[in-house]
């Protein structure tokens, strides 16, 4: 597949034949042109506030961070020596494991820059992370409003990590906007989040037009599958993704010749597998949570409808986490997805996160998990440059350019769009996702 230029990710997302998509393969992500991956060599380190590693150009400096705080911003987002955060995901129900890779990286990368000394400059210097949560959403947006209220009431919480859910984000959305406090997600990926004009949301991850469109390539344009069936989520997430992958398709030049969607939490898809067989499709996208791909992987290949040279079958970035290979076993063989950054791809900084994360939790991270460790990262250099109250902590995040998180470089759009963003192809291999040296 031809390589794009680099990804200026915007609140719309990419459209298609935008020199705006990027996609990495094959020898080109071991030659560490990888940017989202937990970076390449020693071009990218871990820039935790302890550390002061400081972001290319035009973030603010700890002297403007001294010029436009007051003292009042230590007496009142640092009381008792410690400035607090809420994390908020779901933490039961089906999406339980990405609530959980969440906390534990959020609460990781707390505990490691404090351990460092804290918070490294301005008004807010010396003090410690407090990690308020973790809140349980339920994966239900009226209870993510319920918890969103109460964060918003705490007039010391300076920060908010999550949702995972879209659909919840939007509903905690204004209610946090209305107290100015900074929204940081690492899985929320519905476009629409960028375009409701909260100047407080910032993404970590694409948004969902770019990774249709991405599934979409692959499959048709580096695999020549031109017969595919997609099976969606219907839900905020499934909606957005499915419709910008059919668009894709379309525009491609291929046949989406099986559209199955399908309520939340189900389990059952042998409607799907069923019409997938009868249309002899050639090509096949899983656009669902972890838990509901890994089930349709193991019904396909009871009937008969594996990876292959004939039948591409791939999964979207949802997947990529250890519960989808735990879910599915052996199933999941050979299938593809694409990601963000996977732990086989990792440089330094990278490699050190793993083995941090792997002797505190007894498990390799997911890309969730690197993402909401970065978040906390580029959230922490923030307060210390220029963010020491709510509504200078939102011009910081703003401000900030280049930062160097373990899953690569960090800027935000005007809208919070994560910017420069370019996943690579991944397959299971041996049981573990891998980046692909050929497709």
């Amino acid at each position: 597949m031809k390589l794009h230029t680099t990804l200026a990710n915007t609140s719309d997302g990419a459209v298609r034949g935008s020199p705006q998509r990027a996609w990495r393969l094959g020898a080109l992500v071991a030659t560490a042109i990888l940017v989202v991956g937990a970076c390449s060599g020693g071009a990218a380190t871990t820039a935790s506030p302890a550390t002061s590693a400081a972001p290319a150009s035009g973030a603010p400096t700890a002297s403007a961070a001294a010029s436009t705080a007051t003292s009042a911003d230590k007496t009142t987002y640092c009381p008792n020596g410690q400035v607090k955060a809420a994390v908020v995901g779901p933490m039961t129900g089906s999406e339980a494991s990405y609530g959980q890779e969440q906390v534990n990286a959020v609460q990781l990368a707390a505990k490691e820059i404090n351990a460092a000394g804290g918070i490294s400059g301005g008004p807010l210097q010396g003090c410690t992370i407090s990690i308020a949560g973790p809140y349980d959403d339920k994966a239900d947006p009226a209870t993510g409003a319920q918890i969103a209220t109460q964060v918003a009431s705490d007039p010391s919480i300076l920060g908010y990590f999550g949702n995972i859910d879209s659909s919840v984000t939007s509903a905690a959305l204004p209610i946090l906007a209305r107290a100015n406090i900074a929204v940081l997600t690492a899985a929320s990926s519905n476009p629409k989040l960028s375009t409701l004009g909260y100047q407080d949301f910032f993404r970590l991850v694409t948004n969902d037009n770019y990774e249709g469109g991405v599934i979409a390539d692959v499959l048709v344009k580096t695999f020549k599958r031109q017969k595919i069936a997609v099976a969606w989520v219907n839900s905020s997430y499934g909606q957005g993704v499915a419709q910008a992958f059919k668009n894709e398709v379309a525009a491609d030049g291929a046949q989406v010749a099986v559209d199955y969607g399908y309520p939340a939490g189900a389990t059952d898809y042998s409607v799907f597998v069923t019409k997938a067989k009868q249309a002899g499709v050639d090509g096949i996208a899983l656009l669902g949570t972890y838990t509901e791909d890994a089930l349709k992987v193991k019904q396909l290949g009871a009937a008969g409808l594996t990876p292959s040279t004939s039948l591409t079958i791939m999964g979207n970035s949802s997947d990529n986490t250890p519960a989808f290979l735990t879910t599915a076993g052996a199933a999941a063989e050979n299938v593809y997805l694409d990601g963000f950054w996977v732990p086989s791809a990792a440089g330094p900084a990278g490699q050190k996160f793993i083995a941090d994360f792997k002797a505190a939790y007894n498990v390799d991270p997911s890309q969730n998990a690197a993402l909401a460790f970065d978040a906390v990262e580029v959230w922490a250099y923030a307060v210390a440059n220029g963010g020491s109250n709510r509504d200078a902590l939102v011009t910081a995040l703003h401000n900030v350019h280049g930062f160097a998180g373990v899953a690569g470089p960090i800027d935000f759009s005007a809208t919070g769009e994560r910017q420069n963003v370019q996943v690579t192809l991944l397959q299971v291999q041996s049981g573990k996702i891998a980046t692909v040296p050929n497709p």
